[in-house]
């Protein structure tokens, strides 16, 4: 049937199921001709009493379409109404599966599916609380409204929207018509793997408008559209006319490349103000396994990231074991590790601490390391013994900056080194008594 009806165009079909759609009906009549002839030639018969024809409105596939958009079929909707309590995780997986099919209508699903999802945990014990009845409700409650997406249109602007919590990612596309509403097209969303959940803020919100671009890619490429987003840092990463910052963290260089595919304005707008986005925070509609494409993509980004911190390893006389260690070790290193995971604080007292904090868009996590840009930040307690390799063949000041620029840093390392090669007394004779060239005549021309 696919291969019968492919090429016309406003026609799809699902197996046996044929939707012919037009914007006029003498436009439907010319369509739905062409289809007549093609079931005709191939020598197949429709049955009268399935057929239905000229309509405002049709079921399809467990929506209902018309001239406004999509919404869900009630027939469906009454089923998971009338679903009862769940009373084991096999029940409770049957009722999340119903309502996942529905889920880009429901831009807070994540809010209400949190305590259900914890029952679906490795070596959780079931105990059926009142936050859970209550999401029960409240998700039976929500898909029972009138909910509507409407259709996805050439001729209007595009608004892409996407936030990022500690656990997920989502995004919603929309239109703005030209009386300034906002109307979604659809919300899509994810939750973020066991390495995702350790990036830094800045990285997971660059991850949700990255997955945001990727997950609407055929709506979108080749068009204009506004790119909205509630962390600021990233406009001037993902919105710079003048390149991507130097020390941009390397999660989010590689992010920045891929965006250079798309032509998009990136706005500032707070979370509060998205409109159809307004709860994007936390938009994780379903704990879907994640796709192939998307593993490996993860999985690739990964490899690359761990190979950068291992340059930048090698170069020093340290192991990535030794540095995982006593960055643990390091109060202010902890502390810089949890504000990556957790968010900045407003007012920071330590003075190292708010070095860091100036640094804090080019900062990354990776393995357990601390990196700044392709940088591996040194741990305290091993600081002495990368200093000690940088000037092990007394390269002078220059020379010492340049090799620590290029693998290792820490808040101060500058200063440090000047004064560090100001103490070397080898250095000092050498620059006392410079080695003196023999005398040579110059040849006979």
């Amino acid at each position: 049937m696919d291969t019968m009806l492919s090429n016309l165009e406003g026609v799809a079909v699902y197996l046996d199921d044929i939707i012919v759609v037009a914007s006029s009906a003498h436009e439907l009549m010319s369509r739905l001709d062409v289809v007549l002839n093609r079931i005709s030639q191939a020598g197949f018969q429709l049955q009268k009493e399935k057929c239905q024809f000229m309509l405002d409105s049709v079921k399809y596939l467990g929506y209902i379409f018309d001239k406004d958009g999509r919404r869900p079929d009630p027939d469906n909707i009454n089923a998971i109404k009338n679903m009862p309590t769940p009373t084991d995780v096999t029940t409770l997986r049957s009722f999340l599966g119903m309502i996942g099919y529905y889920s880009m209508f429901v831009p807070q699903m994540y809010k209400l599916r949190h305590p259900l999802n914890q029952l679906l945990m490795a070596n959780a014990k079931w105990h059926w609380t009142k936050e859970c009845q209550y999401s029960f409700n409240e998700i039976k409650r929500i898909l029972s409204s009138k909910l509507l997406l409407t259709h996805y249109n050439l001729n209007l602007e595009i608004i892409v929207a996407s936030d990022a919590s500690n656990y997920g990612i989502g995004t919603v596309i929309s239109h703005r018509f030209p009386d300034g509403k906002e109307k979604p097209i659809a919300h899509v969303s994810r939750t973020l793997n066991p390495a995702e959940r350790k990036y830094s803020q800045i990285e997971k919100e660059g991850l949700a408008i990255v997955f945001a671009v990727k997950k609407f890619h055929k709506m979108i490429y080749g068009r204009r559209f506004t790119l909205l987003t509630d962390h600021k840092p990233l406009l001037s990463i993902f919105g710079s006319k003048s390149g991507i910052p130097a020390y941009t963290a390397n999660r989010l260089q590689r992010w920045a490349i891929t965006l250079l595919a798309y032509d998009f304005r990136i706005l500032y707008k707070s979370t509060e103000k998205f409109g159809q986005a307004d709860v994007l925070s936390r938009l994780i509609a379903n704990q879907k396994q994640e796709s192939e494409d998307s593993i490996i993509a993860t999985i690739s980004l990964e490899e690359d990231i761990h190979q950068i911190l291992q340059v930048a390893i090698n170069a020093t006389p340290l192991s990535a074991e030794d540095i995982r260690r006593y960055t643990q070790e390091d109060g202010g290193l902890k502390r810089i590790i949890s504000y990556l995971e957790h968010g900045w604080p407003a007012h920071i007292d330590n003075k190292n601490i708010e070095q860091y904090a100036h640094r804090r868009n080019s900062l990354s996590l990776v393995d357990g390391c601390l990196m700044f840009g392709n940088r591996v930040i040194v741990p305290t307690s091993l600081r002495r013994k990368v200093m000690l390799e940088l000037h092990a063949a007394h390269p002078g000041v220059a020379r010492m900056k340049a090799l620590a620029r290029g693998y290792v840093y820490w808040p101060n390392i500058d200063t440090q080194i000047e004064e560090y090669v100001a103490k070397c007394s080898a250095c000092a004779k050498a620059m006392k008594a410079p080695r003196k060239t023999e005398m040579q005549s110059w040849g006979t021309p």
